[in-house]
């Protein structure tokens, strides 16, 4: 496979450009398309479908990196015509890290037969062969200490993580460490995004109570840092919609 042709790399959220680019790309001979499935840098989730009709309409794979959304969202990968999904364990799975798990369509193992020179420890083809045995196993020998912790047409918001936009005047910084005071730890922008948003996981282990306790403890300190009246709304809120869950 003609590498240079093979990836067209959009990193970040994808915007409407962006898929008419990728229309082109695969238009001229793109044989791949990849894509980071939630983007927590800036709390939204990529259309897959919509990328899947295309890399399905041009013949082309579509490998999509699913870390921060396989195990924490409803990803169903070939109903969204995913070949290559990758997951990590330390994530939305909330296990020990350095695991990764990885789904592969058929398309996309007989697109390996023509690599010649596929890689010894990450060939998945071999993966392949060793699971299809009567007693499926790994070819090589696996990190065993981790297998045994732990034996679940636009952009959507992320179901993973919340990015908020930082109030008028308050840097990101300035919320991230009010909240830190207070015992709640939480991200900040990333690349263009820094010091303009804040960013709440809620990935993995997390319960309603830390929910419930986060949205508490931002109401405090937007309450007094003068950007909001009163605090109570937003954990009712919160406290409203787990309680339909």
């Amino acid at each position: 496979m003609d590498l240079e042709n093979a990836l067209l790399m959009m990193p970040g959220p994808v915007p409407v450009a962006s898929r008419v680019l990728i229309k082109e790309k695969l238009e001229e001979g793109t044989k791949s398309i990849t894509l980071v499935h939630n983007e927590t840098s800036a709390g939204i989730m990529n259309p897959a479908a919509e990328i899947g009709k295309l890399t399905k309409k041009h013949d082309a794979l579509f490998i999509m990196k699913g870390v921060t959304s396989l195990g924490g969202d409803e990803v169903k990968v070939d109903e969204l015509g995913v070949d290559i999904a990758v997951a990590g364990s330390q994530k939305c799975f909330a296990a020990p890290p350095r695991m990764a798990a990885v789904s592969v369509s058929e398309k996309a193992l007989g697109a390996m037969d023509s690599i010649k020179k596929r890689p010894y420890y990450n060939d998945l083809k071999a993966y392949k062969k060793s699971g299809d045995r009567p007693r499926p196993e790994t070819p090589y020998t696996p990190a065993i200490p981790l297998l045994f912790p732990r034996l679940n047409e636009y952009s959507q918001y992320s179901n993973t993580i919340t990015a908020m936009k930082s109030p008028s005047g308050v840097d990101e910084e300035d919320i991230k460490n009010d909240m830190k005071k207070r015992g709640v730890i939480i991200a900040g922008g990333q690349e263009r995004l820094k010091s303009k948003i804040f960013r709440i996981g809620s990935m993995g282990n997390v319960t309603a109570r830390d929910v419930l306790s986060t949205v508490q403890q931002l109401e405090i300190v937007l309450n007094k840092r003068g950007h909001i009246d009163s605090v109570g709304a937003g954990t009712e809120a919160a406290a409203s919609v787990l309680d339909r869950l």
